[in-house]
């Protein structure tokens, strides 16, 4: 294997709901367009969705956004800016290592690669980041932007999460259980090449 791997379950039945620091995923509130924890120095490269409890009820559908459609939409002044800005990102109290702040650019120098979600985004209201990030979430959240699904007992969703942004309506049924995996490139690896890490200022 080729990846250091983060495992971990996303429940919303009531004993959960009752925890102190409660990972985002983890409420049943919606959970608008992002790539996972964008926050980190290193984000994880892939993540993975199994569902073991669906949402009976019709909520918790999922929502998937190509980075290379949003792309297409900025023009190459928004993108030289947000591969060449650093912006703060805040790190959630149930991820803390430490550090409450850590900063990097939006999108990776290669000019493909996304991290963000922008309600952990400090910046200054008067930065020029802020205009164009509100503009990609703001089609990356609507609809006809976006591919809607309903993920079924039992299916696993795989995504590359520096390319593709993911998101999810509001649960309805507190015994929708999913597994979620998160998978890190090996140092050893990235210096050999074997895996394109993204690269953020």
């Amino acid at each position: 294997s080729h990846v250091g791997l983060e495992y971990g379950g996303v429940r919303t039945r009531e004993e959960v709901k009752a925890s102190a620091a409660l990972p985002r995923s983890h409420t049943g509130g919606e959970f608008p367009l992002h790539t996972d924890c964008c926050f980190e120095k290193r984000p994880p490269r892939f993540l993975s969705l199994y569902v073991k409890e669906e949402d009976k009820k019709g909520g918790g559908l999922s929502r998937v956004v190509d980075g290379r459609a949003l792309l297409l939409m900025l023009n190459d002044e928004e993108k030289h800016m947000l591969s060449h800005t650093k912006v703060g990102l805040r790190v959630p109290a149930e991820f803390d290592k430490g550090k409450s702040i850590e900063e990097g650019a939006v999108l990776a120098q290669n000019g493909s690669f996304w991290r963000l979600r922008q309600e952990v985004v400090v910046a200054s209201p008067s930065s020029p980041t802020l205009p164009t990030i509100e503009k990609i979430c703001n089609v990356g959240n609507s609809v006809s932007a976006s591919l809607n699904f309903q993920l079924k007992k039992g299916q696993l969703l795989l995504l590359d999460n520096a390319r593709f942004f993911h998101a999810r309506t509001s649960i309805l049924d507190e015994k929708r259980w999913l597994k979620r995996a998160r998978f890190h490139p090996l140092q050893s690896d990235i210096e050999c090449n074997r895996v394109e890490e993204a690269q953020f200022v």
